[in-house]
């Protein structure tokens, strides 16, 4: 037997087969503690109509059933009391349902109107009568076009609620149930029904949507976060999983997820990595159906939750939970645990950093305090020398971190050493990502690695390192904590660092005391200087032995010269009085009769205000103080003549001791560059040493002599005049005219002016000099240059071993074949020039190289190549020369492009030097080499035919056959 159910109605439908009963509760409030009694529903389907039974029911007392038919439906009218009235009589008195009877066909009226409808509609059963339509009038407007689909046939399946409008105006709530009545064709022809007013009902239960409405938004708007689940079971019927199903706003807030992102999914597809101890609360909730209150981690978001889990349902799958973020809450904690931890950690450090002299000792220790009192998961240090190289290290904390340990104990360390080299300190947070190469704390996502330096004075001994939980990374304090503890193991490491230092120089300073090439000595403050320490080197400086001076067989002062004595008392005791060491420099002598220069540093030793010993050290100077007077000579002299220099020059125009009028003799050597070029700077050095010479035995004594610049040399002669300074221009340069240094002719130029006027400028004397040299020098320079170049032109020959034939073959060749070029005469000139002197540069080869007789060497024929650039410079330094220098350096070169110095290629050489290399390749193969035999014409064209294009110009040989074709060269 099924029921509905609609609210709180005053009937019911029960199905007894296919016949329908219905239930009329005149009491009251006794069908809702009917519906699921099996004994009513059992006496109900026993019984017929016109029968009756009575049934007890808890709370509510005996309750009697009688089964009557009304309208056409059988009904079952519930009551408490006996059923002595006719049942017309009930339907008469009863206050609170309105019977009727509405005919519709042919027309409509009602037949029927029970009593009650005065009570609740303010109309009496006659106003029903005299006006059909009256209870069409009575419904409320919107509410009328129910009551035409309930007299076209619907509605009859369940009761309908509609509104009423009374006839003092009030609206109310009315449910009614009715019965259709058919005639024997089956057309609706009336209607049986019962009205009850529900208009107090109507108000509770919209009062109770309205109270649901706001507890819904209450928990859409609560501060907890609130959700459904569903649990999943999988096919054994295991807890697995949970499905979400409904999430208020705060849940979207504190999980940090958008609920249509999530609802319908399941947890281990929102968080696969969420922690198995949140299924097992969730599943002894579905399973026992008691509430579970957790706090929990859930590493997917990262935060502590505090949850109460609980199923509102007595069956079923569903349950809720209701949590809150405690993170903050969770971390304050545990922020207070681990800064007493730390406070912890630090005292016992600070306890080893006071005890322990060792340092491997040290940072052991350090890192076995940090992971037992701190609590952290590992920690290292690794001490690195000033090269940064690892040293020394110790690790300790979780077994993973044993990979840091093989890293340094490789040589390599992580790559935030570095970086906190760099920075200082290092806090790494989402590491995977911030340093994916680190071995052990990429792996944990909830972790920071804190690193630190271990520094004192800004030298670093080392760097800590830790892997402490992520939470405290962005904690000042605890970062100030560590910092601090950091700042303590550094300066421990400073300490032991210092006491090795201090141990090892306290045996370097016996040793060096032992061994230091000089005097260390304790003795007596005042003369004679009684000696009461003294290392052996006091042998070594005064030939004497140290027991001879502690002894007293001899005192200090006897081997201190006398003239020495008195500035050495003085000094000292200005020193003591001030309290502060002293520096003297002395002379000594030396057991062997000798003079020695010595250098003392000392201080006094104080009892009180008294001086009871001098301390110091004593070292022989001797080779110094004479090196000391050479860089002095050095600092105004010039190292390669021995004359003044420019800095002496400087300071005697500074101090302005000059006897007036001075002479003003400026000299210059005539082509020192040439002669530098062509025969070495040696030879040139030589040649302007000589002239110096010449200088100091021409010129007055009392008269200083400089060298003013490269080739230019200087004097000034006091009380001067034009006729003395003419005549003695003239003496230099009679001097200078048959004056021949090793085949090389000397040849001065003379310049002079006479400064009379102390405020003239000293620029403006020697400018006026300057201008008288150049004008000598334009008369002088050229011939100087030609016999120079003619030396050249014979060393070069001399050197080069070449004949005269050949450089006759090569000057008639080249004239020929540049006349067919249309050469100019100048041109041709340079050509013929050009000729004699392009092996110009070997002159600075050495003869052995030029002379060998094999093969050169890869390093010798470096050298060899060089020639062209050394005979460029050399033309450069002639005038003479100068239009060939560039066709010197190029004579090398080849058209590809492939030659030497400059690599040119094609037009980029010019064309003196493209004809040279075709006219002196041809003689070179019809004349031969020592080691190569000589070629024939043939032979030689084929060649220089071959060769067209890559080493020649092709129009240069091409015109160069031309030639010979039609006049054959000389044998």
């Amino acid at each position: 037997m099924a029921s509905g159910e609609w609210g709180k109605p005053p009937v019911r439908v029960f199905h007894r087969g296919n016949e329908e009963i219905w239930l009329l509760d005149l009491a009251g409030n006794l069908l809702e503690n009917l519906e699921n009694n099996p004994v009513f529903i059992r006496e109900l389907e026993r019984h017929r109509e016109g029968e009756s039974f009575e049934i007890a029911l808890p709370l509510q007392g005996t309750v009697r059933v009688r089964l009557i038919r009304l309208g056409g439906k059988l009904c079952a009218v519930l009551s408490r009391g006996a059923f002595d009235v006719p049942f017309a009589t009930l339907i008469e008195n009863d206050t609170q349902d309105i019977f009727y009877r509405v005919r519709l066909l042919p027309e409509r009226y009602f037949e029927y109107v029970s009593p009650s409808v005065t009570r609740i509609t303010g109309y009496t059963p006659e106003d029903h009568y005299v006006d059909p339509n009256l209870g069409f009038k009575l419904v409320h407007p919107e509410d009328r076009k129910v009551l035409g689909e309930i007299a076209r046939g619907s509605h009859f399946e369940k009761p309908v609620c509609l509104r009423w409008v009374r006839k003092d105006g009030e609206i109310i709530w009315t449910e009614q149930v009715n019965v259709p009545i058919y005639d024997e064709k089956g057309t609706l022809v009336a209607l049986e029904g019962i009205a009850r007013d529900v208009t107090e009902r109507q108000k509770l239960e919209e009062a109770l949507r309205e109270k649901s409405r706001e507890f819904e938004w209450l928990v859409e708007h609560m501060i907890s976060a609130f959700v459904v689940h569903e649990a999943v079971f999988d096919e054994e019927g295991r807890f697995v999983d949970f499905r979400i199903l409904y999430v208020n706003q705060a849940y979207e807030e504190i999980v940090g997820v958008k609920r249509e992102a999530i609802l319908g999914r399941t947890a281990r597809e929102l968080w696969p990595g969420m922690e198995k101890q949140w299924f097992r609360y969730h599943e002894k909730v579905v399973r026992t159906g008691a509430s579970q209150t957790f706090e929990l981690y859930h590493s997917p978001t990262g935060r502590y939750y505090r949850c109460r889990a609980y199923r509102p349902w007595k069956e079923g799958n569903r349950y809720c939970v209701v949590f809150d973020d405690v993170t903050q809450e969770k971390l304050a904690a545990e922020r207070e645990a681990h800064l007493k931890r730390s406070l912890l950690a630090i005292r016992n450090i600070n306890q080893l950093i006071t005890q322990e002299e060792d340092s491997h000792r040290l940072i052991e220790s350090t890192c076995q305090k940090l992971t037992e009192t701190l609590g952290i998961f590992h920690a290292w240090v690794v001490l690195l020398d000033e090269e940064k190289r690892v040293t020394d290290f110790a690790v300790c904390g979780e077994p993973s971190c044993t990979e840091i340990a093989q890293l340094f104990s490789q040589g390599n360390v992580p790559p935030c050493v570095p970086q906190a080299l760099q920075r200082g300190s290092l806090f790494l947070h989402d590491i995977p990502s911030t340093c994916p190469e680190c071995v052990v704390s990429a792996r944990y996502k909830e972790r920071a690695s804190a690193v630190f330096l271990l520094s004192f004075e800004k030298e670093v001994y080392g760097v800590l390192g830790m892997s402490i939980p992520g939470a405290f990374a962005d904690d000042p304090e605890v970062r100030d904590l560590l910092q601090e503890m950091a700042q303590d193991l550094g300066f421990a490491l400073y300490k032991i660092a210092m006491r090795k230092a201090l141990r090892e120089t306290e045996e370097r300073h016996r040793l060096l005391v032992e061994n230091i090439p000089g005097a260390v000595y304790l003795c007596d403050p005042a003369p004679p200087w009684v000696m009461h320490y003294l290392n052996d080197y006091i042998e070594d400086l005064t030939g004497y032995s140290k027991e001879e001076f502690l002894s007293n067989r001899i005192t200090y002062a006897e081997l201190c010269h006398p003239e020495d004595i008195p500035e050495m008392v003085t000094q000292i005791a200005r020193a003591l009085e001030k309290r502060q060491p002293f520096h003297l420099l002395y002379r000594l002598r030396h057991r062997d009769g000798t003079w020695r220069f010595v250098e003392e540093w000392g201080a006094g030793i104080f009892n009180g205000d008294t001086v009871q010993y001098l301390e110091g050290f004593i070292q022989d100077v001797t080779e110094q103080e004479i090196a000391r007077e050479r860089i002095e000579y050095l600092a105004t002299h010039d190292s390669l003549t021995g004359l003044y220099n420019r800095v002496f020059l400087e300071n005697l125009l500074e101090k302005k001791s000059l006897r007036y009028p001075v002479g003003v003799l400026l000299c210059d050597v005539n082509g020192l560059r040439l002669i530098n070029d062509a025969f070495g700077q040696k030879r040139g050095d030589e040649l302007l040493s000589f002239a110096a010479s010449l200088l100091q035995d021409v010129i007055p004594k009392q008269a200083p002599l400089f060298r003013f610049g490269g080739d230019e040399l200087l004097s000034l002669i006091p009380e001067a005049s034009e006729t003395f300074l003419r005549d003695l221009g003239q003496t230099l340069r009679v001097r200078s005219e048959n004056v021949h240094l090793r085949g090389v002719p000397l040849s001065i130029s003379v310049g002079w002016s006479l400064w009379e006027d102390p405020g003239e400028p000293f620029e403006q004397a020697l400018s006026r000099a300057e201008q008288w040299l150049h004008r000598r020098k334009l008369n002088e320079s050229q011939s100087a240059h030609s016999a120079i170049l003619n030396l050249t032109i014979r060393s070069l020959q001399e050197t080069t071993q070449e004949t005269e034939a050949h450089a006759r073959r090569l000057v008639s060749l080249t004239r020929r074949l540049g006349e067919a070029l249309r050469l100019s005469e100048e041109e041709l000139e340079e050509l013929e020039l050009l000729a004699r002197l392009h092996d110009l540069g070997k002159i600075a080869v050495p003869r052995a190289i030029l002379d060998k007789p094999g093969p050169l060497t890869p390093e010798e024929w470096e050298i060899v190549k060089r020639h062209p650039e050394a005979g460029f410079r050399i033309a450069q330094s002639s005038p003479d020369l100068a239009p060939i220098a560039p066709a010197i350096l190029a004579h090398h070169e080849r058209y590809d492009g492939t030659g030497y110095p400059r690599g040119l290629r094609g037009e980029e050489i010019p064309l003196l030097a493209r004809i040279l290399t075709v006219v002196d390749a041809y003689d070179v193969m019809r004349s031969g080499r020592p080691y190569k035999p000589p070629m024939t014409d043939e032979e030689a064209i084929a060649e220089l035919r071959r060769s067209s294009g890559t080493q020649f110009d092709p129009l240069v040989v091409d015109t160069f056959l031309k030639i010979i074709a039609e006049e054959p060269p000389e044998s």
